[in-house]
């Protein structure tokens, strides 16, 4: 046996030889017989343009076999690929290629212009921001469905269905637009949309054809058939920047340099089909030829083996026979058993990561996902990259330890850390398995970071509760304790209740009076033996006014709803029959199931009427006696008045100080003008330029501040004029009327007044007094900035209705009043600024305006960073109508 197959070896390389001859000397027919071109293509403007842009970059699609991909050594091949090494033959430039994610990173870098150009089919959304060369391949779009579909589908059948397509290629955009009536599922990639369909959770996937074929021939999914055409043709083009138009025309000529026949080597490399026989080219034909008498001795030679070889083959060939349909048929089940895993597990929610020795070699979808690695590179790391830093060491030691069938935990929960650096706890369930006849390993992972982080809150709670329960446990045994103590206490008094029930219903008996309880509905409950024995009524539930008054219906100045309300009511009664006089007092009885009761008591006070009689008549002796007493309350009442007088006296001379410093404030202004006209008027009439017309005009000009002045006055003596008569008025014209007075000296002194008013709110009350009192509280706060020296000193005052009452506050930002001090500063001649003047008069005459002349309420108390004064008037409609809240 090894002679036969060292022979086979023999004629074998003599077969080589002869065949490296042919294929020599028909590369050389062909080579002389091809043409060249030598003339460039491009204009100078073009060549130019190159130039200045030495680096042109190109993005193309990093998994869109055969038309272009990265193989598994990270090499761009492909349809495309073998285009552009053509054109940059042919124009003499060089591309630099960039290697992106996915197609949809590629999109959106053309879209930014961070690469200059792609290979696309065109849409319009892409035309947007890309020119387009003329296609330069053709690639219809199939519908592919499982094997079990037996009929022929078209895109108007597959309405309602469930269609997978890939993610931002162009059959993506033509579905969505022609077939809205077609449910999409959109998945990252070709091979998930095969697999979703092989495993039956999509009901078909449009792909071109020749994509669709390379995939299903490398995954090795046998359950999968061609339905039908789905209308759409990929024509792919190159689309360059659409702000560079010179290179899309550089494209352009560049693919129309490209013969026919490179074309068809290149679409016949990567997508075999049936050609014309090669036997009808005069290539071919002269080739012929030089190499007929080597195929002459080749197929001699071929003969003489066969003939050599034909028993020995004989004899094997019904055992390689029945071998080789028992290996397909095993190939088969694996390739199923393959598909179903790989399809199982992208579909899985938790990750699995196949590794053998230290290299990944399969992850799934979820793997992707949980560690933020595209698939292609967490096939370039080792199965421990992943694991955090501080488990990297154990995990790569029991991974090789697994492999070799050592045994390692199998099951454990470990911190990993994402691309992103963002750390997560995942649950590992580990495994040894056999890949392709090597021991490999095998795991999966669960995300249980949420988990964790609920373990880690619900363990700092339990910690918490514990504590809790603890000081719990603790307060509930003391509780117990006074509860046990309550209770016996509690048994005390009930028998000590129960041991004095006869002694109070013997002291209730022994009153010198009625006492009588009655419901709400005046039926009588419970009785003492004075009220027994005056009226003779011994049975409860008579009507009262029967049983005292011998009535049938209720006395007429009888008050029970004040009763029943939880009020006690005290009452006079005189019999008009007897006149004997009564003290009746009336007392809310509340029961424990909430029920309220009547209980009266009556006394006779007729002595004691009659003893008042005599006080009374003795009280007229004795007024009689003390008139002089009245003559001396009466001086005391005058002495009062005068005290009354000479503080209000105060207060206004108060006021008027404030009046002048105010007026002083309002005429700086017009008092400076008079001196610049009086001062331009002397020094024209010295220097003799004095004219008719500018004395007049100055004139005019003095007479209108003249007038202005007096107008001031005018206004502030109607200010502190008096009124008579309360009536209706508008809160914000009180304020602005007091704003106007003070206004001047803010703004002097760089005070800040914030001012918001409701323009119809209104109230009812003395409009100059309520000014008066804003215009105190303002001062009080011009003053206490001075004092503190507050840098940037701010008045907010804001008018608003609340509860059918007007109210306005007044706040400042001096920093408040001493704690000590807020108590007493509506009190009459409390002050703080006794040395600059302060009387200590004008808050106390305010509070006595709001409150005793108009009714309302004046408070003051401290915010975060001053003082706060609170004037609330009831309010008014603008008809005059109180408002009620």
């Amino acid at each position: 046996m090894n002679g036969i197959f060292t022979d086979k070896a023999k004629l074998l390389k003599l077969f080589l030889t002869v065949l490296s001859v042919v294929l020599l000397t028909t590369f050389a027919v062909i080579t002389l017989s091809t043409p060249k071109h030598v003339d460039d293509p491009l204009t100078a403007e073009e060549r130019s343009w190159l130039q200045a842009h030495p680096i042109i970059r190109f993005a193309p699609d990093p998994d869109f076999p055969p038309t272009e991909y990265f193989n598994s050594g990270g090499r761009y091949s492909g349809i495309t690929a073998d285009y552009l090494a053509l054109l940059e033959k042919k124009l003499g430039v060089r591309f630099e290629i960039i290697r992106l994610r996915n197609w949809d990173e590629v999109i959106n870098q053309a879209r930014n212009r961070h690469i200059e150009f792609f290979t696309a089919s065109e849409t319009p959304q892409r035309s947007r921001f890309a020119l387009f060369t003329t296609p330069y391949l053709i690639l219809p779009a199939a519908i592919i469905v499982r094997e079990k579909v037996k009929t022929p589908l078209t895109m108007e059948k597959l309405k309602g269905m469930k269609v997978s397509v890939v993610s931002g290629y162009a059959v993506h955009e033509f579905v969505a637009r022609q077939y809205p009536e077609v449910t999409i599922d959109v998945v990252p990639d070709v091979q998930t949309g095969l697999r979703k369909v092989s495993f039956g959770t999509s009901d078909a996937f449009v792909e071109n054809l020749a994509t669709a074929s390379y995939y299903i021939e490398k995954e090795g999914i046998a359950n999968l058939r061609i339905a039908g055409e789905s209308g759409y043709t990929y024509k792919m083009a190159f689309a360059s920047r659409r702000d560079w138009p010179l290179l899309n025309s550089i494209l352009e000529k560049g693919l129309a340099q490209i013969r026919e026949t490179e074309k068809k080597a290149i679409y016949k490399k990567w997508i075999p089909l049936e050609q014309k026989s090669i036997f009808t080219s005069k290539v071919f034909q002269t080739a012929i030829l030089v190499s007929f008498l080597a195929f002459l001795i080749l197929i001699s030679g071929i003969i003489i083996w066969n003939r050599a070889l034909r028993k020995q083959v004989s004899a094997r060939t019904w055992e390689l026979e029945k071998e080789l349909l028992e290996r397909r048929r095993i190939e088969a089940e694996l390739r199923e058993s393959e598909e179903k895993f790989r399809v199982l597990a992208d579909t899985l929610p938790a990750g699995i990561c196949l590794y053998k020795g230290e290299r990944i070699v399969y992850v799934n979808t979820a793997v992707t996902e949980l560690f933020e690695y595209t698939e292609q590179e967490c096939l370039q790391m080792r199965f421990w990259d992943w694991v955090h830093r501080d488990s990297r060491a154990i995990t790569r030691d029991r991974g090789l330890a697994r492999q070799k069938g050592e045994i390692v935990p199998s099951r454990y929960e470990c911190l990993h850390t994402t691309k992103n650096g963002d750390e997560k706890w995942l649950f590992v369930a580990a495994g040894r398995i056999d890949f392709k006849g090597e021991a490999a390993g095998i795991v999966s992972f669960i995300d249980i970071t949420e988990r964790k982080r609920a373990e880690e809150a619900l363990r700092t709670f339990n910690e918490d509760l514990e504590k809790r329960v603890e000081a719990r446990t603790s307060e509930l045994a003391r509780l117990n304790a006074d509860l046990h103590q309550e209770i016996a206490m509690r048994k005390q008094v009930e028998e000590e209740l129960r041991v004095n029930k006869d002694k109070v219903q013997a002291i209730v008996d022994a009153f010198d009076g009625l006492i009588f309880i009655c419901s709400k509905d005046y039926r009588i409950q419970f009785m003492n033996k004075g009220f027994i024995d005056r009226t003779g009524c011994d049975k409860p539930g008579e009507f009262c006014y029967t049983a005292m008054h011998g009535r049938d219906t209720v006395c007429p100045g009888c008050d029970v709803e004040s009763v029943f309300d939880g009020k006690t009511v005290h009452r006079e009664l005189q019999n008009p029959l007897n006149g004997q006089w009564d003290y009746v007092v009336d007392v809310p009885i509340y029961h424990a199931d909430g029920s309220i009761f009547r209980q009266t008591i009556s006394t006779d006070i007729t002595e004691l009427k009659q003893a008042e009689e005599k006080l009374r008549q003795k009280k007229q002796q004795l007024e009689n006696l003390n008139k002089t007493l009245e003559m001396r309350v009466q001086e005391e009442v005058e002495k009062n008045r005068n005290k009354d007088i000479l503080l209000i006296h105060q207060n206004r001379q108060a006021a008027l100080g404030e009046t002048l410093d105010h007026i002083a404030h309002q005429w700086k202004q017009p008092l400076n003008a008079l001196s610049l006209v009086t001062g331009n008027l002397q020094e024209e009439a010295l220097s003799g330029k004095l004219t008719d017309d500018s004395l007049t005009e100055a004139t005019v000009t003095i007479l209108s501040l003249v007038n202005h002045m007096a107008q001031t006055i005018n206004v502030f003596r109607d200010f502190y004029r008096p009124e008579k008569e309360m009536n209706v008025f508008s809160i914000k014209e009180a304020i602005d009327k007091a704003l106007l007075f003070i206004k001047p000296a803010l703004r002097l002194e760089a005070i800040e007044v914030d001012f918001y008013a409701d323009p119809l709110l209104a109230a009812y009350g003395y409009p100059k007094e309520y000014a008066q009192v804003l215009l105190n509280i303002l001062s009080n706060a011009r003053e206490a900035f001075k004092e503190r020296g507050v840098v940037k000193p701010k008045i907010s005052i804001q008018a608003i209705a609340e509860d059918g009452n007007a109210v306005v506050t007044v706040t400042d930002n001096a920093g408040g009043i001493p704690d000590a001090n807020i108590g007493r500063i509506f009190d009459l001649y409390f002050t703080t600024r006794e040395p600059s003047g302060g009387t200590g008069i004008g808050l106390y005459m305010s509070k006595n305006i709001i409150e005793k002349n108009m009714g309302g309420k004046l408070s003051v108390r401290n915010t975060g960073y001053g003082a706060e004064f609170r004037i609330k008037l009831t309010g008014a409609s603008p008809s005059g109508c109180p408002v009620r809240g």
